[in-house]
């Protein structure tokens, strides 16, 4: 049965945990429904936003070099230049494919890991719900539990933290943390009185 242990392992090690441990790990299967929806916002990030605008700029710049071509220092420049933020674009489309599946990982993980706790207290969790509490304890492991991240506005909040990691990647100190966080998140879910809320909401 998937525990602490074994979920704070998944999550802070490897970037890809070999397929049959997370096959072995992950239940909460109702959550990866919303993987596609999640990447589709994601692609729209601004980090995936900037990547396509440093793609485009490549034949931008060697438009205007056409235009106003002086020499061989120019000509030269310009090959440098398109070289670099070529680079560039495709450094960044990498960072945002890593961080999306990084990011897909850890919620499939944690929703494994939510199912195990209600299963161990005999709490049965619609498929929204689980959801709804999982994403909470992901996008904000301090917050209320929030039952609309049921819906579109949980992918857009997941799609927002993918922004920010794909600026900024996580260090592995900070990984830690957030798998603790997380983890400690949902072990403070009173899963009993949050599916009486949840139906009566």
């Amino acid at each position: 049965m998937p525990d602490a242990e074994v979920a704070t392992r998944l999550l802070t090690g490897p970037a890809r945990p070999s397929p049959s441990a997370l096959f072995r790990f992950i239940e909460g299967q109702a959550l990866v429904k919303i993987g596609a929806q999640v990447a589709r916002l994601a692609s729209r990030s601004r980090a995936a936003s900037a990547a396509a605008r440093v793609a485009a700029l490549p034949a931008a710049t060697e438009a205007g070099a056409a235009a106003g071509a002086g020499g061989a220092a120019a000509s030269a420049a310009t090959s440098v230049g398109t070289a670099a933020l070529a680079a560039a674009a495709v450094t960044a489309a990498t960072r945002t494919t890593r961080t999306v599946s990084r990011g897909l990982t850890d919620v499939r993980v944690l929703a494994s890991y939510l199912a195990s706790r209600a299963r161990e207290q005999d709490v049965v969790l619609e498929k929204p719900l689980l959801r709804a509490l999982t994403l909470a304890a992901y996008t904000d492991p301090r917050r209320h539990v929030d039952f609309r991240l049921a819906g579109p506005r949980g992918a857009s909040s997941v799609a927002s933290r993918w922004t920010r990691d794909t600026v900024t990647t996580p260090s592995e100190a900070r990984r830690r943390d957030d798998a603790a966080a997380w983890i400690a998140a949902i072990d403070r879910l009173d899963l009993v009185s949050l599916v009486a809320q949840w139906e009566r909401s």
